[in-house]
């Protein structure tokens, strides 16, 4: 059986270092990061690397790297 939410919590990791780059408590869902897409989080960018196997529908865990300014 499918379970909806209505918020999420996301949680984003450098894909290098393993050290979180950003944590959102509340996610509205009605989108789910994935692998390509950029984020914007302030004046940075962000490419999604993979959403990484500990994610559950509550906690959205995904690998990002740093987009070089310019």
């Amino acid at each position: 059986m499918a379970r909806y939410v209505e918020t999420y919590h996301l949680t984003a990791y450098d894909h290098k270092t393993h050290e979180v780059v950003f944590d959102w408590p509340i996610v509205v869902d009605t989108h789910r990061w994935a692998t390509g897409e950029i984020i914007e989080d302030g004046t940075k960018h962000y490419r999604v690397i993979g959403v990484l196997d500990s994610s559950t529908v509550l906690d959205w865990h995904i690998g990002v790297s740093l987009l070089e300014e310019g």
